[in-house]
């Protein structure tokens, strides 16, 4: 089993944005944010901001 290639944090940013949709004003910040903070801890503080119906996406106006 392969593991899936590691994603920039430009990436993981455009995969917020365009798969979970976060609202994200300042891509700058939300990568210096993720180069802290990581995004799968990121995605966990996340975890109770999910639409019921679909767990993929962040309720509407959730933003970081």
């Amino acid at each position: 089993m392969k593991l899936k290639d590691a994603l920039t944090y430009e990436q993981q940013v455009d995969h917020l944005k365009n798969i979970h949709k976060l609202v994200i004003p300042s891509e700058e910040e939300a990568e210096s944010i993720l180069s802290r903070v990581n995004y799968y801890r990121l995605s966990a503080y996340g975890i109770g901001l999910k639409k019921p119906e679909n767990n993929e996406e962040y309720i509407d106006g959730i933003s970081i």
